[in-house]
């Protein structure tokens, strides 16, 4: 098993986490952190993931800026949405400068794993077992100690 995948089982313990049903939008929105980041977790500036009632964009939000792909300090992220079926999203950030090899825009996919306890990031140029940046979903209270 994965460290990561450990360090989850782990964590599950603590907290009783709500799966989320419904469309994929719905399991995608809520609370997320990445489980190994100094600057974001569940406790200290968790990402939010919205959606836009028509589903072409969703935008993803921290209180405090993190550091962006562009190396900019960000609070807010866009995304325009191409498609959602199954366990993914299919999307690109606005603005997004990153080429693939063959020199198009990079495009996201934004995936379920750990029976949607978790996302993780593929891109339409990557393998498509390649997911990066494990998200898990933020408990609905964080118990204080």
């Amino acid at each position: 098993m994965r460290a990561w995948g450990r360090v989850f089982g782990l964590t599950c313990g603590l907290w009783a986490l709500q799966v989320h049903a419904g469309t994929i939008f719905d399991q995608f929105g809520g609370t997320w952190a990445p489980m190994f980041s100094d600057e974001v977790s569940c406790a200290h500036n968790p990402q939010t993931i919205t959606f836009a009632t028509d589903h072409h964009s969703a935008t993803f939000a921290w209180q405090s800026a993190i550091t962006f792909f562009t190396g900019k300090q960000e609070r807010i992220g866009r995304y325009r949405i191409f498609a959602a079926n199954g366990d993914r999203i299919t999307m690109a950030i606005e603005g997004e400068t990153r080429l693939t090899e063959g020199g198009s825009t990079v495009v996201w996919i934004l995936r379920l794993v750990q029976d949607g306890r978790a996302y993780c990031w593929g891109r339409t140029d990557w393998q498509p077992e390649q997911c990066v940046a494990v998200h898990f979903r933020c408990p609905d209270a964080i118990p204080n100690s």
